[in-house]
Parts: structure tokens; C-alpha cells; sequence
């Protein structure tokens, strides 16, 4: 963003903090469909679960597979559920309450990362190097040579794969068809169309042309998310409290002008992408039905 572009910004935002710290009426489809699924494509891949709140449930496998071969494992995440990509109703109230998340993780001190547990590092400190490397290899299926807790992948093992991380996975990804090797590449080519169809690019410009209006001119879709991300990660605590009403206010307007403009040739694209899906994969129709009928 220019130096001009962040003083006008700066004009807008506190001009609008000033008028009223009450926060925004919901715009009128989040009024009338407080429920429907912020992505529907998401809602059908992914069962409407946040990748957040899937490596949690993946840690909470882990952790329980564990126990079960004797062994002590602590969840070694610290990262957010991002529940407000579940709901219009959830997504509104949490962009007008936090904006994009990040001056607010700051304040919180949640970092968005994986991060070493020292509760582990404790209990593999009293294990003997043989039962250290069994541990391992139940965990992980190898021996580890790094001196860290990596991070799992959100994929699917092998079926081989009997370790208690592959094990997780499979438990919490194995039902999902976005994680499904036979449709795969039908569901990205899914997502890609969306993207490039006429209706929702006619939808980006009216949004791009919305943020104008409100003086917070765009050049790309998460123009104002990506700038604010920038902030957060160089903030201090003081720093972060004092951009979190600029951070709310700009992440309310790209709300509003979203849902206005763009949510609704989306969905209506996923809808129909969703029904020549069906077509195609007929294994998938009652899911879909599913899906349509409760998002």
C-alpha cells in the first residue's frame, strides 16, 4: 500500500471510529441466511471444518493412540479453529469483533503455529535412548534425528502407514472427499473454475469497486488481510491494541462489500459446479444433496 493510500485509510477509519464504536448492522443476507456455509465448496470437500480445527483433531488422535501404546504425548498445537469460515453468521461477528485475527493474536499471544511442547521434551527426557527411539517410531514411524516437534501435514497416509500421526490423519481426513486421491483432481479443477467463471469475476470488481468507495482502494483480493498481517507480525503489544479498531474497521468493510458483491455469484457458482459434480461422481450425490440442503 502507498504512503497516500495508508493516510487516506487512516482518514477513513477514524473518521468511522469516531461516528460510532457500536458495532455494524449485518448485512441483509447474513439476516436472512445466518447459517449458510461461507463456502460452499468447503461445506462438500471439507464438511464444513476449518483446517485449524482438523489439525486439532488430528493432535487429539495422536494424543489419544498414544495412551494407548503407553506412552505420554502432549498436543504440541497452538493455532486458532478459524470458525468463522463456517457460517455467514460467524464470519461477520468475527470480523467485526476482530477484524483478519492478527493484531487480536498478538494481544492474545497465540502465535498461529506449531510450537514445541516442553511437557514432551520433559518426558522424552527421562525415556532411555532405546525407549526414546521406540517412542519415535510409534509416533512417527521412524526414529527422529531433528531436535524439534515438526508440524503434521494435513494428507492422507498410506494405509501401511501404522504409526499413531498416520494413523490420526486417517481417522479425522479419511471421510473427506478433499483429501480423497480418486476425485482429487476434480475437486481442484472445481475450485479453479469457480474462480475463473463470469459471474464471480463480475462479483470481484464490484467488490474491488465497494473498497474504493470506503477509500480502501485494492488491487487484489486479500490486499487489506495481507497488509494487516504485515503489521501484526513486526507489532508489539501496544502496537497490535492500537491497530486492532483500524484492523476491525477495514475487515468489516471488506465484509460488507463481500458479501454484498461477491458471496452470492460464489455460491451460486459452488451450487451449480456442486450439481455437475454430482452428475459425474454419482457416489457423491447424497453427499452433495446433503450438503446443498443443509448449507
Amino acid at each position: 500500500m502507498s504512503l497516500i493510500g495508508v493516510a487516506v485509510l487512516s482518514l477513513v477509519l477514524d473518521s468511522h471510529l469516531r461516528s460510532s464504536d457500536v458495532a455494524p448492522k449485518a448485512p441483509q443476507i447474513v439476516l436472512v441466511h445466518p447459517k449458510f456455509a461461507y463456502s460452499l465448496l468447503d461445506a462438500f470437500t471439507l464438511s464444513n471444518q476449518p483446517l485449524g480445527r482438523l489439525a486439532v483433531r488430528i493432535q487429539e488422535n495422536i494424543t489419544t493412540c498414544m495412551a494407548r501404546r503407553g506412552w505420554k504425548y502432549v498436543n504440541v498445537t497452538r493455532i486458532l479453529y478459524n470458525d468463522e469460515y463456517t457460517s455467514l453468521q460467524s464470519f461477520w461477528d468475527y470480523r467485526t469483533t476482530f477484524g483478519y485475527g492478527f493484531a487480536s493474536d498478538v494481544i492474545e499471544g497465540d502465535t498461529h503455529r506449531l510450537v514445541p511442547s516442553d511437557a514432551n521434551f520433559e518426558y522424552l527426557s527421562m525415556l532411555s535412548s532405546a525407549r526414546r527411539r521406540a517412542y519415535w517410531i510409534d509416533l512417527i514411524g521412524h526414529n527422529q534425528i531433528a531436535s524439534n516437534f515438526r508440524a503434521v501435514p494435513l494428507s492422507l497416509p498410506s494405509s501401511s502407514s501404522r504409526d499413531c500421526e498416520s494413523t490420526a490423519r486417517r481417522q479425522t481426513l479419511g471421510d473427506l472427499g478433499f483429501f480423497q486421491p480418486s476425485i482429487r483432481f476434480a475437486l481442484d479443477a472445481m475450485y479453479r473454475e469457480q474462480l475463473q467463471g463470469l459471474a464471480v469475476a463480475q462479483g470481484m470488481r464490484k467488490w474491488q469497486a465497494c473498497m474504493d468507495r470506503h477509500g480502501l482502494g485494492v488491487g487484489y483480493f486479500d490486499q487489506e488481510e495481507s497488509h494487516f498481517q504485515v503489521l501484526a507480525s513486526a507489532a508489539t503489544l501496544l502496537q497490535a491494541r492500537q491497530d486492532l479498531k483500524p484492523e476491525t474497521t477495514a475487515a468489516t468493510i471488506d465484509a460488507q462489500c463481500f458479501l454484498q458483491y461477491l458471496y452470492p455469484p460464489e455460491r451460486a457458482s459452488a451450487a451449480h459446479l456442486l450439481y455437475t459434480f454430482a452428475l459425474r461422481h454419482p457416489l457423491y450425490r447424497h453427499k452433495i444433496a446433503l450438503t446443498l440442503s443443509k448449507y
